[in-house]
């Protein structure tokens, strides 16, 4: 039998979508900073930007907010970045972003002669089974 035939761009995708009247969704984690939306996967390009084709996706499926996460200040500043340029561009789903570290990632805002104090004293406490050392 012949292949199937390619599947159709996302613009006509989303225009077949059902569009559900009666669902309303908000995404609460929505980690639209990872590479993969820019269609890099493990350092690789696959594929072209597909962010917008996402979040149009999303909003027929009845999702009207998002919040886009951020574990770290460098991350914080992005997400408020993209949350700025998605709705100026008129963006489907409401965006809003979380501002702020993480609390594996909090060690990243002590100067470096501190941080280096301080995971010293856990790796010291951990020899010792008094903690748990936080991997970054």
């Amino acid at each position: 039998p012949p292949p199937p035939p390619p599947p159709p761009p996302a613009s006509e995708a989303v225009a077949a979508a059902p569009t559900p009247t009666a669902a309303r969704f908000v995404d609460i984690g929505a980690n639209l900073l990872d590479s993969m939306f820019a269609g890099s996967y493990r350092g690789k390009q696959a594929h072209e930007a597909d962010l917008d084709a996402v979040l149009a996706r999303a909003a027929a499926c009845g999702v009207q907010h998002a919040i886009v996460t951020a574990g770290t200040l460098e991350e914080s500043r992005l997400a408020l970045e993209l949350v700025r340029r998605q709705r100026a561009g008129g963006c489907p789903v409401r965006l809003h972003s979380t501002v702020g570290v993480h609390p594996t990632r909090c060690l990243d805002f002590l100067p470096e002669a501190e941080r280096a104090e301080i995971e010293a004293a856990m790796a010291a406490a951990a020899t010792a089974a008094q903690a748990v050392r936080l991997r970054r």
